[in-house]
């Protein structure tokens, strides 16, 4: 069989939603087509087109990456004998121009066919066997399409699952012909069986009238949470169940044999219950970074998977009816969800489905007057408390369906469990209240699917950082003695799942996830205990659990220091993590909470709870931007915030290393050590008192802010001479409690573990950067909860046009090899003192999976990237996957800024790898402006190669590949990134003016900004492309 013509036209837009491609005819010959003869050769030429999937504002994918088609694969069936009336053709020569055709050569056969395509075939996928539904080895869809060479093979064929919330791109897609050019709304798992007859044309290549219609394999789910009226809502995990680990390429029909299809709408249909893990997955736990917050206090996120098409019972008959479990013993749950699987297990059961965790609170934090049972009363005849939920929403997937003439919801809605593919779902949950979790607690389930903790609590919340902390309760005698005391911790496991423990649990001295909180008796509110172990060699015998505290000797002043451990679980006694993966399971984790003198309500299914308690502590993981789900060892974890903000910082000693700030702040200890070289905790931390911090006024650096005491030891003092400035948060200071030695800021932060008053090298865990890890963190800000520049509180710049950046105190940030990080402009760097006044922050750090029993010299944490040096390739192999940009660019970067508040134009992240070029010294002829913007340097160099971005340019200089740049003051790499605030100070969410923006370069020794008006000899490039790891 030949290959004739068949003409495609691809008519691209990147500004509209959906690439369109429309086939032309005007200029094609007359013809009359013969409709009543099979099996002859003949010629046809038809359209081809994908259709449009709503954008969203935080959408993981671009309009581009979601349109885009790189090859397609075509072919004809016999609708009759199931035997391929073509030779299959890829399409590769595609292009995104608006007005470029294309023509396929493609000859077949008369009669009734089945006219197919599939786009972007190195998509993975597998082969299902008809006869017993299981998979065959993974392959791509390229090497599976070669084998299709009957009906039944084609029909055959599964794509794999995508990532949930990054999708690899191009995305698998699917069509078949349909007489329609314009995309119809029809039902496809029908129209994909129903035959089209092709013509007999003689020797003329005979154009049908209509089109193929590709279709993305994947739905786009997105949900909006947003709070009611009284409430405020913090979502901070979600998790998605019953995923299908694979997908028919081509849709099929929901049920009988039409076509071939079977019984089998789902490439997952014949799974079992005791093999559930063989065709479906549960999601990882996503935690508080993978929603968007909106300025108005809601939340969103989305994700992207395959198709599950489920239906409920006739017995679903509304909402509410959707999310029933079946009771086992006890009230308990069981899983199977009534009005899917009946009394019994069965495939329907494999629904997908939302976990949704959700603090819900007050808003403002305002009190609440109730009842003994919880029930907020009006007449304030109640007890005022605290009210703080943690509730947890099921939703399934579906309740789109079937809607009556007014778009209201019918009892067929509620059946509706479908997730069909290439439709964008949009689920709104306004969250009114947690009351009903407080009446299911006492009996009555009112609401399936919301579940969680309410707790009403007579003292505002206490919320930690990740690292060790100190902080006083009192619990008088009488209180921890009668039968009212209790408490309560909650913590996430390894394997992502919430467990809690109460006092009814008994011993709980072994139990990792629970033995994190211990207490001192202590004399006074103001005054914390000095920490002694519980056991080993100094204990005292007064240190003691959450579970010892009810039959402890008596206290006559009630007051106790509680002493939390940081957010970790290590082993190792003697600080040798370097054998350990654990912090893998510990990182980017939800918060871990307890509550103290509770009394508790539980429903019978052991869902909800409704308690009351005297204090309520939650605290956060540590954040890291390292993947936890390669096989790296070593990672940096670092704290939310700064507690020791408003304190001056000054500078007496500098450590050496640009990279190991560990090193460097044990030079500090070392240097300040005693006589016999003890280093002792009370040269440097104060671990009786709380650290206080004065209330913050400063006109200039637009921060005001009321006194605090911090729940951790108080930092010793500067002891040098004081020089106050007007830019310090306490402005012109002569009290030397306001001072403290900046390379000393984190020391509070750790904890004399073995108490024995001196610092061992196993105690310095957490510890203030060097240079080069504070870049590293900014490179990796995206999976970051709270990165080092919070662009989004930070939306304007004080002193607009006047400003001086190096004035801008609040902003910079103190390394401990004696640098200042300009936070503002991303990875700009300067000297302690040089072009700026002394620094506000620092945000301390830890070293993870690395030897903390000893202090050495050098790198100690692998970066999140590999270099491979022959190769001149940069692999982000390490970086957690919100690090890494998604998209490969084949030409220059769109103009762009250094963070963009639309993730989708966020292009100053660096692909899965790339690969750089020589180091090229501009001559003194050429225009640098021209050679950023129109990527003249580059073009040259081949396909791809373009201008580095901010990001990538710091990793080359950190790699020294600027190390050959002149010493002349002002050499400096140029990057196509321009900085985030515009020359008056605004940044990129009030006015995104290019034209008022610096580019971002960098020096020898560290990033920094071009002035516009820069003219010099000193200015030099370095290409890069991306390319696949």
């Amino acid at each position: 069989m030949k290959l004739k013509n068949i003409s495609i036209r691809f008519f691209t837009s990147l500004m509209s939603v959906a690439v369109v491609m429309f086939g032309g005819c005007s200029d094609d010959p007359f013809v009359s087509p013969d409709f009543t003869v099979s099996g002859e050769a003949t010629t046809v030429t038809f359209e081809l087109s994908v259709p449009q999937m709503t954008q969203v504002t935080r959408a993981a994918l671009t309009e581009d990456q979601m349109n885009r088609v790189e090859n397609v694969w075509v072919r004809t069936y016999s609708s009759a004998t199931g035997e391929p009336t073509s030779e299959a053709k890829i399409i590769t020569e595609l292009s995104a121009d608006e007005h470029n055709s294309h023509s396929v050569n493609l000859e077949t056969k008369s009669g009734n066919s089945y006219i197919v395509a599939v786009a972007n075939i190195d998509n993975m996928g597998c082969r299902i066997d008809p006869e017993t539904g299981e998979a065959g080895p993974e392959q791509s869809l390229r090497e599976l399409l070669k084998s299709a060479d009957s009906w039944q093979e084609f029909l055959a064929i599964t794509v794999k699952n995508p990532n949930l919330v990054s999708p690899d791109v191009p995305l698998a897609m699917s069509g078949c012909y349909l007489p329609e050019t314009e995309y119809p709304k029809i039902e496809w798992k029908e129209q994909n069986f129903t035959p089209v007859f092709i013509p007999a044309a003689g020797e003329v290549s005979y154009t049908m009238p209509g089109a193929i219609h590709l279709r993305r394999l994947v739905a786009h789910v997105n949900f909006n949470l947003t709070p009611g009226p009284d409430v405020s809502i913090v979502p901070t995990s979600y998790r998605i169940f019953n995923v299908p680990l694979r997908a028919y390429a081509y849709e099929r029909n929901t049920g009988g044999e039409a076509g071939g299809s079977g019984n089998y709408p789902n490439a997952t249909d014949r799974v079992t219950e005791d093999a559930k893990e063989e065709h479906y997955t549960n999601s990882t736990l996503y935690d508080d970074r993978y929603f968007t917050a909106s300025s108005d206090g809601s939340y969103s996120f989305d994700f992207w998977q395959l198709e599950n098409k489920q239906a409920g019972l006739t017995t679903c008959q509304t909402y509410t009816d959707r999310e029933k479990e079946l009771k086992g013993d006890g009230g308990r749950n069981t899983g199977i969800y009534v009005n899917l699987s009946g009394d019994m297990w069965t495939p329907a059961n494999m629904a997908t489905y939302v976990e949704i965790q959700c603090e819900v609170n007050r808003r403002n934090g305002g009190q609440v007057n109730v009842d003994g049972d919880g029930n907020i009363i009006g007449n304030n005849s109640g007890e005022n408390a605290y009210r703080y939920g943690n509730a947890i929403f099921t939703v399934h997937l579906g309740y789109c369906e079937n809607k009556d003439t007014d778009s209201k919801a019918t009892a067929a809605t509620a059946q509706d469990f479908n997730c069909r593919r290439n439709t964008n779902y949009n689920y709104n949950i306004t969250v009114n209240d947690v009351s009903n979790i407080v009446v299911e607690a006492n009996g009555e389930e009112r609401q399936p699917g919301m579940e969680g903790v309410v707790n009403d609590v007579t003292n505002p919340s206490i919320e930690l950082d990740c690292h060790y902390a100190a902080f006083n309760i009192q619990i008088t005698d009488d209180e921890r003695k009668d039968g009212q005391f209790g408490f309560t911790i909650e913590a996430w496991n390894e394997a992502g799942h919430l467990i809690s423990f109460t006092e009814n649990d008994g011993d709980l001295s072994n139990e990792q996830y629970a033995n994190w909180i211990e207490l001192r008796p202590t004399t006074g509110e103001d005054i914390l205990a000095v920490y002694n172990p519980r056991t080993g060699e100094n204990s005292d015998g007064q240190t003691m659990l959450l579970s010892d505290l009810k039959g402890a000797s008596d206290n006559p002043s009630g007051w106790y220091t509680v002493f939390v451990n940081e957010y970790a679980y290590e082993t190792a006694s003697n600080g040798n993590e370097s054998n350990s993966t654990a912090w893998k399971n510990y990182v980017n984790k939800p918060d871990r909470r307890f509550w103290i003198r509770t009394t508790r309500t539980v429903s019978s299914d052991g869902q909800s709870v409704y308690a009351r308690s005297k204090y309520a502590v939650s605290q956060k993981s540590i954040q890291s931007y390292y993947s936890t789900m390669s096989s790296n060892t070593t990672a940096i974890g670092m704290e939310h915030v700064n507690e020791n903000r408003g304190l001056n910082l000054r500078a007496s000693f500098h450590g050496t290393d640009e990279s190991n700030g560990r090193w460097n702040v044990w030079q500090w200890l070392e240097n300040k050590a005693q006589s016999d070289k003890t280093i002792n905790w009370s040269d440097f931390v104060n671990s009786s008192s709380p650290q206080k911090i004065k209330a913050i006024n400063s006109t200039y650096q637009g921060v005001v802010r009321a006194a605090s005491t911090e729940r951790l030891p108080a930092t010793v003092p500067f002891t040098g001479t004081i020089n106050g400035s007007n830019y310090d948060p306490q402005a012109n200071s002569n009290e030397k409690e306001d001072y403290i030695e900046a390379i000393n800021a984190c020391m509070n932060r750790n904890r004399d573990d073995n108490g024995n008053g001196k610092i061992d090298a196993s105690e310095l865990k957490w510890y203030v950067p060097a240079v080069g890890k504070y870049l590293r963190l900014i490179l990796g800000r995206n999976s970051l909860v709270s990165p080092i520049m919070d662009y989004v509180g930070v939306s304007q710049l004080p002193n607009g046009t006047n400003r001086n950046n190096g004035n801008l105190t609040s902003l910079l940030l103190y390394a401990s090899n004696g640098k200042v990080v300009w936070a503002m402009e991303g990875l700009a760097v300067s000297n302690w003192g040089t072009y700026c006044e002394p620094a506000w922050n620092v945000r301390c750090i830890r070293n993870l999976g690395t030897d903390l029993s000893g202090v050495s010299q050098g790198e100690k944490v692998s970066p999140a990237y590999e270099h491979d040096q022959s190769g001149k390739k940069v692999k982000m192999t390490y970086y957690d996957a919100l690090s890494v940009r998604t998209e490969k660019f084949d030409r220059p970067l769109p103009k762009h800024y250094v963070w963009n508040p639309d993730v989708s134009r966020n292009y100053n992240m660096i692909y899965k790898a790339f690969e750089y070029g020589s180091l090229q010294q501009l001559s003194n002829n050429e225009d640098w402006k021209e050679v950023i913007e129109k990527n003249t340097r580059c073009n040259g160099l081949g396909s791809g190669w373009r201008m580095p971005n901010q990001k990538e340019l710091a990793i080359m200089r950190d790699l020294g590949l600027l190390s050959d740049m002149d010493d002349i003051k002002g050499a400096m790499a140029l990057s196509c990134t321009l900085e985030y605030y515009d020359s008056n100070g605004l940044g990129v969410n009030v006015n995104p003016d290019e034209g008022k923006r610096r580019y971002m370069s960098s020096r020898k020794d560290g990033g920094t900004v071009i002035e516009y008006s820069y003219v010099g000899l000193n200015l030099y490039v370095r290409c890069v492309r991306d390319v696949e790891p």
